[in-house]
């Protein structure tokens, strides 16, 4: 009798087994698009317990083997669901049917992550790619199921203005499951807004005087390294070293002394790296650096938040002997009504040694490496540089370096073909609904990307020659080098700035920036005052991914006839 229950227990499903699979596995599909569940449990029910029900019952229902039954109804399942969503995405049904975009990109963003995990060994960046896009498919491409990137200027405001997109879910593929976000990382706008309050303090005109003193001895330290150095060197390696030492003093008060060792004897840039070659391939598929962190426990994100939280808690302990950024983020002065917690303080320390470090460095490798391709953009910065600091007169007047047109003119030219976020920051509509950017509507759920580096380089807002390094496009006409003059005279001159935002636009844009341009500028006037930069022979062209990630730059440096040495 209880045999026959069992076997009667199907009904119509042992009939029809092909069909309550396709059936079932369509309902899910439903659940899958209207929830989007990425939690373990749901989704071993979803794709688990629902198959194996299913296989129990045509097991029992009819006379296949237990094996074949289960391999035929899983096989069926899975396969009606992909094909379910990737029918939907390539349909005209999809609210972004409308946009072009490559046909693997429309279907899955394991697309885009492949194409950077190709790029692993430059950090996972690939910033050309995208440029390319835009220039085959035009100002709005699709680059995944529900994403978009953006090239036009006039998308800047409403995307990150002050009324326009929060954050998208790409920040959660570079925060591991459990732990508390940076300000970088925050999606929410109203905690973004409440931690940027201690930020700004921390980067007042008060601070970024106390910091003064910081970047010009780490410069002067860098400069007499440069001086010593003998036949080719990577200037990109040194860079690095010269600005996590400085970050070091900045942030935690000091500690970690790269150039003094003349390697990294602490590891943090190796962290650092192995963290972004992960994170920026994760980010694009958000919840596998869920799955990932449960395989290994030992990740080097975990290891790169760990080295974060020992020098914040380094740092919480010692004190430090001036006003540095933590003396700000942990209101040693009391100003908050409630000391941070010190899971807050070990996500501002993450946000620190990167934002603090590597963003500028990736500035002024880029910087230095256009003055070494055009030798005679580099002895016209020393001229301007000589003028406003004769030999011998110490070059660290923040204001005089303020108003040094040519090497403000270098600096931005530099941002703008190799910005240092170049692929943008992800925005969404899945907290606010649809949006209009333009005549172009953004259905709700939708990703945008506005590409600062393809936006920079477009001719329509930057002309002539936007692909190449010409610092007189941002000088008065006056000012100009007569063969700039000669190119305008050609094709014409177009000067947008509106599409020039190397450090983000609105609420969210880098609370660094004026500490950036004032160790960039130093460092340029310093460098440059006492040596002359070179390539290598046989060195000319070194590929945009090299610098944009972690690549090297040989250099020859050589002292100036008649400079002098730094003294701190």
């Amino acid at each position: 009798m209880g045999s026959t229950v069992i076997m009667d227990f199907p009904g119509p499903l042992a009939e029809h087994p092909l069909a309550a699979t396709v059936a079932t596995a369509v309902v899910v599909y439903y659940v899958f698009k209207r929830y989007e569940p990425d939690m373990p449990l749901p989704l071993l029910g979803l794709l688990g317990v629902i198959p194996g029900a299913l296989s129990a019952a045509f097991y029992y229902a009819s006379s296949n083997g237990l094996l074949y039954t289960a391999a035929t109804t899983y096989a069926l399942y899975y396969t009606t669901i992909v094909a379910c969503v990737l029918a939907y995405r390539v349909s005209p049904f999809h609210p972004l049917a409308q946009y072009p975009g490559p046909f693997l990109h429309k279907l899955s963003k394991f697309r885009m992550a492949w194409v950077l995990f190709a790029r692993k060994e430059h950090l996972g960046v690939d910033i050309t790619y995208f440029k390319k896009l835009h220039e085959k498919y035009g100002r709005y491409v699709r680059i995944g199921p529900n994403e978009l990137s953006i090239c036009d200027a006039d998308a800047i405001l409403p995307v990150l203005g002050a009324q326009g997109f929060p954050k998208g879910p790409f920040w959660d593929g570079r925060v591991p499951p459990g732990a508390t976000r940076s300000l970088i990382s925050e999606r929410d706008p109203a905690e973004h807004l409440r931690r940027r309050k201690v930020w700004n303090r921390g980067f007042s005109q008060s601070a970024l005087h106390a910091y003064e003193e910081i970047i010009r001895d780490r410069t002067v330290q860098f400069v007499q390294l440069l001086e010593k150095m003998e036949g080719s060197f990577d200037l990109d390696q040194w860079l690095s070293y010269y600005t996590f030492d400085f970050m070091g003093d900045m942030a935690f008060g000091g500690g970690f002394e790269l150039m003094r060792h003349g390697d990294d004897h602490t590891g943090v840039i190796e962290l650092m790296d192995g963290s972004f070659r992960r994170n920026n391939i994760t980010a694009h598929v958000p919840y596998t650096l869920r799955y990932l962190n449960m395989l290994s426990r030992s990740a080097v994100t975990n290891k790169f938040a760990q080295f974060a939280a020992e020098r914040v808690a380094i740092r919480r302990r010692e004190g430090s002997v001036r006003k540095d950024l933590f003396h700000h983020l942990i209101d040693e002065d009391g100003l908050e009504p409630h000391p941070p917690p010190m899971n807050e303080l070990m996500s501002d320390g993450l946000l620190a040694i990167v934002a603090g470090s590597d963003t500028t460095s990736h500035v002024m490798i880029n910087a230095f490496y256009y003055l070494m391709q055009y030798p005679e953009m580099q002895k016209r910065l020393q001229a301007e540089i000589d003028a406003m600091f004769p030999p011998g007169t110490p070059p660290f007047d923040l204001v005089k370096q303020a108003n040094l047109p040519f090497l403000n003119a270098v600096l931005n030219e530099a941002m703008r073909l190799q910005p240092p976020v170049p692929n943008g920051a992800q925005r969404s509509t899945q907290r606010i609904g649809s949006r209009m950017i333009g005549s172009h509507y953004i259905p709700d759920g939708t990703q945008v990307n506005i590409n600062t580096y393809a936006l920079q380089r477009d001719p329509t807002y930057f002309s002539p020659a936007a692909n190449e390094f010409w610092p007189d496009r941002w000088l008065p006409e006056a000012d100009r080098a007569p063969a700039f003059i000669e190119k305008i005279e050609k094709g014409g001159f177009v000067h947008d700035t509106t599409a020039f935002f190397p450090f983000s636009f609105g609420p969210a844009m880098c609370v660094g920036r004026p500490l950036a341009y004032m160790q960039m500028r130093m460092a340029m006037c310093a460098v440059l005052q006492r040596m002359t930069l070179s390539l290598p022979q046989g060195v000319r062209d070194i590929e945009d991914y090299r610098l944009a990630g972690r690549g090297v730059c040989p250099t020859l440096c050589a002292v100036r006839e008649g400079s002098k040495p730094l003294v701190g």
